[in-house]
């Protein structure tokens, strides 16, 4: 068996799949109507909507297993997203690659596969959707039409969704996308019994700053920031977002206070670096106070007592002169 090659930008590409958050979220309809539509078309009895996830292949939306996911090592998936157009096996038990698999030798008995790799917005390759058969097939012209156009509808549904959950100014996710993102990272870690830490960060006299260099200047002081907080937020799972006008947010999965506080520290450096001028400023540049919200293990906590934790910590940051960071731990 030949495992399959991991792709030159695997970290860009995990940030493509942590962004789209696919793999820790209900069933979805338009997923699933895709692949009953697929296996239907194709007259195949397993059609998969597959995400590649770190070391597995999750299945986000499956037609005719009992499986969610699979290791990525045995993953036909997992070669099919190294190509750029569709990949086929006619006969699995033929071809050295698989003939071998456990997955072809015993249950599920997979001998055909077929499969187009399926791209995030940014062109990164999230997944496929592919079709598994028991006995060996061949495509005809028509069916392999069929599984490109279907992925380029699946592909603009998770254009929509990036629509719908970034905000357009400065690229970060928005506050209907926090939303739902800090309801289920407290759910998981509390299920894990891992720790979780949020950031609540204000931009410090902004008002003052709009008000003296206008708005385009604030708008392009927002993108600035943005981005700043994008590139110290690297780790996979953490998630910036931008929840109101000169406030920001940032989950932290699996980061407890140190952790928190020398992130905290990074990103107040970055923004000295960047030296922004606010004339307006007691300092005369931009800055931001932190409010630091950080527990342990969520169970025996609730959500809104986190969510109050933060804001309070944000507070403090501000009664204490701004510029700083505060943190409460629960």
């Amino acid at each position: 068996m030949q495992c399959p090659a991991m792709p030159n930008d695997e970290k860009e590409r995990q940030a493509a799949v942590d962004q789209l958050h696919l793999t820790d979220v209900d069933i979805e309809v338009a997923f699933d109507r895709l692949a009953k539509l697929l296996a239907m078309l194709l007259e195949m009895p397993i059609s998969v909507f597959t995400v590649i996830d770190g070391d597995r292949a999750f299945f986000r939306s499956v037609i005719g297993l009992s499986l969610r996911e699979s290791p990525r090592q045995l993953s036909f998936c997992a070669h099919c997203i190294l190509q750029h157009d569709l990949f086929i096996v006619e006969d699995a038990r033929l071809d050295p690659r698989f003939r071998d698999n456990p997955n072809v030798t015993g249950l599920p008995n997979l001998v055909f596969y077929a499969g187009t790799p399926v791209h995030a917005p940014n062109g990164q390759p999230i997944g496929t959707l592919c079709v598994f058969d028991h006995r060996p097939r061949a495509l005809t012209r028509t069916m392999e039409n069929t599984m490109v156009t279907l992925t380029a509808i699946l592909e603009d549904e998770l254009r929509m969704r990036v629509l719908s959950t970034v905000d357009y100014l400065t690229g970060l996710f928005n506050r209907r996308q926090y939303d739902d993102a800090i309801g289920r990272e407290w759910n998981r870690t509390r299920r894990m019994g891992l720790p979780l830490s949020l950031f609540s960060i204000d931009i410090d006299h902004f008002k003052a700053f709009n008000d003296h260099y206008g708005h385009l200047a604030g708008d392009a002081c927002l993108r600035t920031i943005s981005h700043a907080l994008q590139k110290e937020c690297a780790r996979s799972g953490d998630q910036a977002f931008r929840v109101g006008g000169e406030e920001f947010a940032v989950i932290l999965p699996g980061t407890g206070l140190p952790g928190a506080r020398i992130l905290a520290t990074r990103l107040k450096q970055a923004l000295h670096r960047l030296a922004i001028p606010h004339e307006r400023a007691p300092k005369q540049e931009v800055t931001f106070s932190i409010g630091i919200a950080a527990v342990t293990s969520p169970a025996g906590h609730q959500l809104v007592e986190f969510l109050q934790a933060a804001d309070d910590a944000l507070y403090g940051a501000k009664k204490q002169g701004r510029d700083c960071m505060v943190a409460k731990p629960l």
